[in-house]
């Protein structure tokens, strides 16, 4: 027997049961559950009218909306949460990923929206270093929001971010050192 949305709707982060990934942030598994569910119940998959902030409210402080332009490519973010912003040392929105992301975080980063293109759903956990010792750590899941039957719209939720938050001031010598990304739903 499957949740219903009354269900997933009463669940606390902590109360989400198994996620089809094992050791992700509960939040993450939560917004994955609640994602999916109602991606059920609609027939389709979600597109950004489908996230009213009443129904994400206790993902939004964590969560970005990255819209790519379907000429150039270029990922903008159109929201971006408080505890993002805190993370990342400034709010973002209206920026190009690009444009704002030093080069090795650039790369990796523009990688799992690569994937989500084409509709797949990316969980990745990931580890950068630069300076003296200095590292972050994250997750992030990116579910892919139907925008006239292309991709064009992601939804980011991030949890779990480990060392310097203020890593994009370290614009030099930032190195990627791991990652795991996992496709949690194929893209067609």
């Amino acid at each position: 027997m499957g949740a219903c949305l009354s269900d997933i709707a009463e669940m606390t982060d902590d109360s989400v049961g198994p996620a089809p990934f094992d050791g992700a942030a509960p939040g993450i598994a939560a917004f994955f559950a609640w994602a999916e569910l109602q991606s059920k119940t609609l027939g389709r998959r979600l597109t950004r009218g489908d996230l009213p902030l009443e129904a994400v409210a206790r993902w939004a402080a964590q969560m970005k909306i990255i819209e790519r332009d379907a000429a150039s490519g270029d990922l903008r973010v159109r929201l971006f949460g408080t505890g993002m912003a805190d993370i990342y040392g400034r709010d973002l929105t209206g920026q190009k990923l690009h444009e704002v992301l030093p080069g090795a975080v650039a790369a990796q980063m523009l990688s799992g929206y690569a994937r989500a293109a084409n509709g797949a759903v990316v969980y990745e956990n990931v580890r950068f270093e630069w300076g003296d010792g200095k590292s972050i750590a994250y997750e992030r899941l990116i579910y892919p929001l139907d925008s006239d039957g292309a991709f064009s719209m992601f939804a980011v939720v991030g949890y779990r971010m480990r060392g310097d938050r203020h890593f994009l001031l370290a614009r030099d010598g930032i190195r990627h050192v791991s990652s795991n990304l996992r496709v949690l739903v194929p893209g067609g």
